[in-house]
């Protein structure tokens, strides 16, 4: 009998090969559609929400319009919930939204996500900006951190250091060189350009202190984060579409993140969602922190 996962794996394939020559696996009939269009549907121009609020709301309120315009991946609206107001159909709203994605996309991927150059790694690495310079997009959600990022082209070029980041520099303060490096969590592992921490378990003082450090640095990474899920509430619970679908809407948010980061020179929304830190190491926590805290707080006296 097969005892590895592996092995069971290949004998279901085996038996449903067979099965398959066999005929004996019953294939799947697609099920007629009970109309060609819903009923209610043919009453878009009467009753659907494009004929009778959107028109309107252009032409007498263009600033609610460009809000309203961003429902979708802004508020994080269910696609059943537009196809209703709209009176469209599911699958007609999905090819919509995954159209209009790819286009956002493709149009401002050149500007504000193309792979950085020599010149452009040196301006990285002196100042941190909370913008996405690579996305891997599509893996499965049972897929562990590492593997992902193994498998990546931009996990490749890092493990085999073929990235074209600088080579040495001099660290802050002293006159030793120093590889360029990446910073991670434990998930990752420990090569040239990719520092992560010392185990927590029996870490020593100056291990500890230096994993601190560290992840003062990861801060950075973890506010890009939550910048992006902050402004686009879609990715705040799970997304019901395509994996096709839902791998637009990822790569259409996390460009025009870049997109707002780069064009707003000030933004306000930043300080209420991202912990700012000084020249002298001070942090000033966000308003969502406190609010975290002070219900963290609240709860713990409960």
């Amino acid at each position: 009998m097969p005892t590895s996962r592996s092995q069971k794996r290949k004998l279901l394939l085996l038996t449903a090969i067979l099965a398959h020559k066999r005929g004996l696996l019953i294939p799947r009939v697609r099920m007629k559609r009970r109309w060609p269009i819903r009923p209610i549907n043919q009453y878009r121009k009467q009753f659907g929400r494009f004929h009778n609020t959107l028109k309107v709301m252009l032409k007498q309120d263009p600033e609610e319009f460009y809000k309203y315009t961003r429902l979708y991946v802004a508020q994080g609206s269910a696609m059943c919930e537009i196809a209703r107001s709209y009176l469209r159909g599911r699958s007609t709203v999905s090819n919509i939204i995954r159209e209009t994605c790819n286009a956002i996309w493709e149009a401002l991927l050149p500007r504000y996500m193309s792979p950085p150059t020599a010149e452009e790694w040196v301006r990285i690495k002196q100042q941190f900006n909370e913008k996405f310079l690579f996305v891997d997009i599509g893996a499965q959600g049972i897929c562990g951190d590492s593997g992902v990022f193994r498998n990546s082209d931009f996990g490749s070029a890092i493990l085999n250091e073929t990235i074209n980041i600088p080579q040495n520099d001099v660290l802050l303060g002293t006159d030793k060189q120093f590889p360029c490096f990446f910073v991670a969590d434990e998930a990752f592992p420990l090569t040239r350009n990719l520092m992560r921490p010392y185990p927590h378990k029996g870490a020593t003082e100056k291990q500890a202190i230096f994993n601190y450090r560290l992840s003062r640095g990861r801060r950075t990474i973890e506010n890009a984060f939550g910048i992006l899920a902050s402004r686009w509430r879609i990715l705040r619970k799970p997304i019901i579409g395509h994996p096709k679908t839902v791998d637009s809407i990822v790569k259409a948010v996390t460009i025009l993140h870049n997109f707002l980061r780069i064009t707003r020179q000030i933004d306000v929304f930043i300080n209420q969602v991202v912990d700012m830190e000084n020249e002298v190491g001070e942090v000033s926590v966000s308003y969502t922190t406190k609010f975290q805290l002070n219900a963290n707080f609240a709860v713990g006296n409960l």
